[in-house]
This record gives C-alpha cells, structure tokens and sequence, in this order.
C-alpha cells in the first residue's frame, strides 16, 4: 500500500475525489461507493473478492492474476497504474451508475458461482487428485497440460514418516 498511495492520491485529484484508505475493509465495505485496488503484482486479490461479495463496484490495476477475477466491464474495471488511467476508470464507475450497478451485480454472482468456500475446496481438492494421479483436467483438450507437466507418479510419493528431515 504504500508505494501505491502516491498513485492513489494524483489519481484521486485528477478525479476530483478524496481518497481514503480503509483500516478495516470489512466494515467499510457496507457504506462504499466504489472499492480502486492498486497494486503491481498480485496473485489473486482477496481483498477485490472481498468487496465483489459485497456488491462493490470494482476497478483495479490490470496485472497478475487480477484479470481472472476482473472482467474489464463485465464484473469491474481494469487500468494501467497510471494516475490518469486510474482516475479515468474511477469517475466512470462514479458517472455510469448503469454500469457501476452492472458490474457489481455480475461480480456478485461470480463470486456465488466460483468463489464460495465450498466450491473452492472442492476445486483444489480435484486439482490435487488430478495432480497426484497424472490425469488432466476434465475439457482439456490440449495434448499437454499444466497438470500433467507436474503431475506425481505414485512410485515417487511418499508419506510423512518417510520424508528426509530438514532443520532450519
């Protein structure tokens, strides 16, 4: 947060807006207009979960894996980590009340869809099933996957008491 914070603030003067910063996401979350996650590199996003499980509208830095999970216009909108891009996509989300309530409604459902705790642990429970058996995914189509470049053959597991021990 805070080699973004110089970027949030020139983007919310361009924007003509505050910028605040929330200590606990959570409980801001009910009473936001809008949820600008800034960062330069990012596996998932939890906290842009977060804020789409509570109808937040979303825009975000188009980077890592935030892509997956920000469909730009569609569930958000990504930008580059410029001030003018970030601004340019907060004050279309602030102006287009249309698209702001579209894109938090979509999100919403994705995350019912694909992100509740049940459904994550039974995807990860099939990965790691695909993954020690060296079967590729269910609709991979593909003659190589990432699973089975990685996949584990039972002659090569081992359980817990037969590991080598290492101290740090």
């Amino acid at each position: 947060a805070g080699k973004s914070l110089p970027l949030l603030e020139e983007a919310g003067r361009l924007a003509g807006l505050p910028s605040e910063r929330a200590a606990d996401l959570e409980a801001a979350l009910p009473s936001a207009r809008l949820f600008v996650y800034l960062t330069d590199c990012e596996g998932l996003g939890s906290a842009i979960l977060l804020a789409m499980s509570a109808s937040v509208p979303v825009a975000a830095s188009a980077v890592g894996g935030v892509p997956e999970i920000v469909e730009h216009e569609r569930t958000g909108l990504l930008f580059s980590n410029t001030p003018d891009q970030v601004a340019r996509a907060v004050r279309r989300l602030l102006d287009d009340e249309t698209l702001a309530a579209g894109c938090a409604a979509r999100a919403r459902r994705m995350i019912e869809e694909r992100f509740t705790v049940p459904i994550m642990v039974a995807r990860t429970g099939r990965l790691y099933e695909q993954v020690l058996t060296c079967r590729k995914p269910s609709g991979t189509n593909t003659a190589r996957s990432l699973t089975s470049s990685i996949c584990l053959p039972a002659d090569r597991l081992q359980t817990r008491d037969q590991r080598p021990q290492s101290h740090f």
